[in-house]
């Protein structure tokens, strides 16, 4: 009998806008799950095998909450499953959902992470909560991503253009790389690269379904 596949999660590219070469991509649940922790860690814990059936290469970030990294089972389960592909450079990518009131233990948390393997660290959401500076400050990330929002808002003004500047050159002072998601259009990607940001992901570049063996 064979195996039945399912729909496991979604890989969006991470795009050079210089060159528009795929340099990576992240590495998105297919399906939300409650909260759960044992759901996450099941799903964790097949990522690695997932990517490596994919094929993928590059760079891939997978989100982690300030929860999450507290997790310490999943954040085991975490790690084997990148070791079943460690031919890929991984990243976590630090969301702004949940734990507020843990937001510096999660910050040591990921900064030891990274202290002790070769994992990069990835701050997500930035310009659309309350913490991307504050999160930004405590870990000296590898990458900065600045939120769709904030790209939405620069096609029509000014201000949130500055910020994207801004960002893109604390991005640069720190010796991070700034993403700009929510990249639609050609004018999205030319916009975000004339304020100084060197990478890109959005509808733009298509997603990729990947499927494991239920």
């Amino acid at each position: 009998m064979t195996a039945q596949r399912t729909l496991f999660a979604t890989w969006e590219p991470i795009v050079d806008l210089a060159s528009s070469e795929v340099v990576g991509g992240e590495l998105l649940c297919a399906h939300p799950h409650p909260a759960d922790p044992a759901r996450w860690r099941a799903w964790y814990a097949q990522i690695g095998l997932c990517a490596r059936d994919a094929g993928l290469t590059g760079f891939c970030t997978v989100n982690i909450d300030t929860r999450q990294i507290l997790d310490k089972p999943l954040v085991r389960a975490l790690l084997g499953a990148f070791q079943e592909a460690a031919h890929i450079r991984w990243h976590v990518e630090w969301t702004e959902r949940g734990g507020r009131h843990q937001v510096e233990a999660a910050a040591a948390a990921f900064c030891a992470l990274r202290d002790r393997t070769p994992i990069g660290l990835v701050i997500d959401d930035v310009g659309a909560g309350q913490d991307g500076l504050h999160r930004i400050a405590l870990t000296a990330p590898d990458f900065i991503k600045i939120d769709r929002h904030i790209i939405v808002r620069a096609r029509q003004y000014r201000t949130a253009r500055s910020i994207i500047r801004h960002v893109a050159d604390l991005g640069a002072s720190i010796g991070a790389q700034t993403i700009a998601e929510g990249i639609e259009s050609p004018a999205d990607r030319d916009l975000v690269r004339d304020c100084g940001v060197l990478l890109g992901q959005g509808y733009l570049w298509p997603a990729r379904s990947l499927t494991r063996a239920a």
